[in-house]
C-alpha cells in the first residue's frame, strides 16, 4: 500500500508542476481571460500546437451548435468524446487494478505477519529481512509491488486539459463567452463543487469493492481525486471545470461498472485459478520466530563470520610460509 500512497502523490505532484508550467501563468494570470497569447520557442510552441487547435475545433461545435451558450456545449461535447475513447483504457487499467486488489487480499495474512514484525523490530538487519520476505510473498504469487498502476490514461488527458485551458484563457471569444450563465473566463463555485461531487461519489463506490483489511489504506488515495479536482476547478478558469465535471461524470460510470459488474466476476475468476494453483506460502508464524530479530546477535554472528575468514586466511598463510621454510636450499 505504501508504494500505491507515493505513486498517487508522485501523479499529483506531476500534475500540478505540468499544469504550471505548459500554462506559462502565474496565479494573477488565471483571472485575466483574453490575454496575449505565450511567445517564445518552449510556451509558443505548446500553445500553437495545443491551444490553437483546441480553438478551432471549440469555435466549429460551437458554430455548428449555435446559440449562447455553444461554446459551454463544445467543450462539454470534446471532453465527453475524449473521456469516452480513453474510457476502454481506464477500464483495463481498473481491471488490472482490481485483480492486484483481490490477490493481495488473499496474501493479506502473510503481509500482516511481516508488518507485525517490522513494527515490534525496528534494527536494519531485521527489517532487511523482512523487507526481503515481503519481495518474496509478492513475487512467488506473482504479484507486482506497484499495485498495476499505470499512467497511462493520465498522460493521454495532460494535451486536452492544457489544450483546453489556454484555449479559454486565450481566445476573447471564448473567455468572454457565457454558459447557462456561467462565464467560461472565471472560476465558478457551482462548476467546482459539482465537479468534485463527483470525484468523491466515484471515491465511495470504489471503497465500496475493497475489503475492509484494506479500505484504511485506501481511504487516503481515495480522497486524493477529490482535493485534487477541487483545487484545480477552484483556481482553473469554468471552461476548463467543465472539462473536470464532465470527466467526474465519466469516472462515475466507469466506477460503477468496475463495483458492480467487473469485480464480482474477477473474484470468481480469481477463485477458480487458486483452485488450481494455491496461494503459495513464503511467510508463517515458525518463519517469523525464526527471524534473528537481535541486532547484537546479528552483529556477533557477522562478527564470528570475519573472524573465521581471517582465521582461515591465516592458516593460509601461516601452512605457505612454512613450505617455504621446507624447501632445499
Amino acid at each position: 500500500m505504501k508504494q500505491k500512497k507515493i505513486k498517487y502523490l508522485l501523479l499529483i505532484c506531476s500534475a500540478f508542476a505540468l499544469m504550471f508550467i505548459l500554462s506559462g501563468c502565474s496565479f494573477q494570470n488565471f483571472y485575466k481571460p483574453g490575454q496575449k497569447p505565450p511567445s517564445g520557442f518552449f510556451y509558443g510552441t505548446l500553445y500553437n500546437g495545443l491551444a490553437v487547435p483546441m480553438q478551432h475545433l471549440i469555435n466549429w461545435t460551437a458554430d455548428k451548435i449555435g446559440g449562447p451558450s455553444g461554446y459551454g456545449w463544445g467543450i462539454l461535447i470534446i471532453t465527453f468524446v475524449v473521456r469516452l475513447i480513453i474510457l476502454p483504457l481506464m477500464l483495463v487499467q481498473s481491471k488490472k487494478s482490481t485483480i492486484q486488489q483481490e490477490k493481495v487480499q488473499r496474501i493479506q495474512p502473510q503481509l500482516q505477519l511481516i508488518q507485525k514484525q517490522m513494527k515490534k523490530n525496528n534494527s536494519q538487519a531485521a527489517q532487511a529481512k523482512l523487507g526481503q520476505l515481503q519481495m518474496d510473498v509478492y513475487k512467488k504469487n506473482d504479484l507486482s509491488l506497484t499495485g498495476g498502476m499505470g499512467c497511462l490514461p493520465l498522460i493521454i488527458q495532460f494535451p486536452i486539459m492544457i489544450g483546453i485551458f489556454q484555449a479559454v484563457m486565450y481566445s476573447p471569444e471564448i473567455s468572454s463567452a457565457h454558459f447557462l450563465g456561467i462565464n467560461l473566463g472565471r472560476s465558478n463555485l457551482v462548476v467546482v463543487i459539482v465537479a468534485t461531487l463527483f470525484y468523491a461519489l466515484q471515491s465511495y463506490l470504489m471503497l465500496l469493492s475493497v475489503p475492509e483489511a484494506q479500505k484504511q489504506a485506501m481511504r487516503v488515495s481515495a480522497m486524493m481525486g477529490p482535493i485534487t479536482t477541487f483545487i484545480f476547478a477552484l483556481i482553473a478558469p469554468a471552461g476548463l471545470g467543465l472539462y473536470f465535471l464532465v470527466g467526474g461524470l465519466i469516472v462515475v460510470i466507469q466506477q460503477i461498472i468496475v463495483t458492480f459488474w467487473m469485480t464480482p466476476r474477477i473474484k470468481k475468476q480469481i477463485d477458480t485459478e487458486l483452485k488450481n494453483k494455491p496461494i503459495v506460502e513464503v511467510v508463517n508464524e515458525q518463519v517469523i520466530e525464526s527471524l534473528d530479530d537481535n541486532p547484537a546477535a546479528t552483529t556477533q554472528t557477522n562478527s564470528s563470520e570475519t573472524a573465521e575468514s581471517l582465521k582461515a586466511i591465516h592458516e593460509r598463510n601461516r601452512q605457505r610460509n612454512a613450505g617455504k621454510q621446507n624447501r632445499p636450499r
